[in-house]
């Protein structure tokens, strides 16, 4: 019987490491999962805020108004959300959608105003050829194969200005802005 019992707790104690090992694995690969361009490292800089090694992360000297579905935009290079509301009272974070054309070498419109921890789900559509998108901060990179949508989702977090481009598909330089504002 003692040597019964001998074989079961061996057999669960490699039943319990497998598992370890299994668990570790996952975590590993969830933490590579949609990010296309390696590794990611933050260091700090001389304005304090932390930045991607290779990010594009700016302080922002004030802070512009975050529109709002149905305001009407002072240029045209601001996005308007197609839909935005409060998902988080504690935070005041909010789920905002945009849509941004791609066409002619430019993102239109080129620039994206929320609020620190907002969540966004950006909607590309490439018209005229194929794109793609890169937030080298945020660690995502999106090809835009022409005619179709590609949505793109994260967590507007920390606050900055951050530039946004196509990275390989594109002729010149194709930019956009990200402005994430302070709370």
């Amino acid at each position: 019987m003692e040597n019964k019992t001998t074989k079961q707790i061996v057999i669960g104690a490699g039943i319990g490491i497998g598992i370890l090992i299994l668990l570790v694995g996952v975590s590993a690969w969830n933490g590579k999962k949609g990010k296309e361009e390696g590794e990611i490292n933050q260091k700090t800089v001389e304005n304090g805020l932390e930045q991607i090694e290779g990010g594009t992360r700016e302080k922002i000297s004030e802070k512009i108004k975050t529109p709002e579905p149905g305001d009407k935009s002072k240029t045209e290079d601001v996005a308007i959300p197609t839909l935005a509301f409060q998902v988080d009272e504690k935070t005041q974070s909010s789920l905002r959608k945009f849509e941004i054309a791609v066409k002619g070498n430019a993102y239109v419109p080129s620039t994206i105003v929320v609020n620190e921890q907002d969540l966004l789900e950006l909607v590309f559509l490439a018209s005229d050829k194929d794109y793609d998108v890169f937030f080298p901060d945020m660690g995502i990179y999106k090809k835009l194969s022409k005619g179709e949508k590609a949505t793109i989702e994260f967590q507007a977090n920390p606050y900055g200005s951050y530039t946004f481009f196509c990275k390989e598909a594109c002729v010149g330089e194709v930019r956009g802005s990200l402005i994430v504002n302070k709370k």
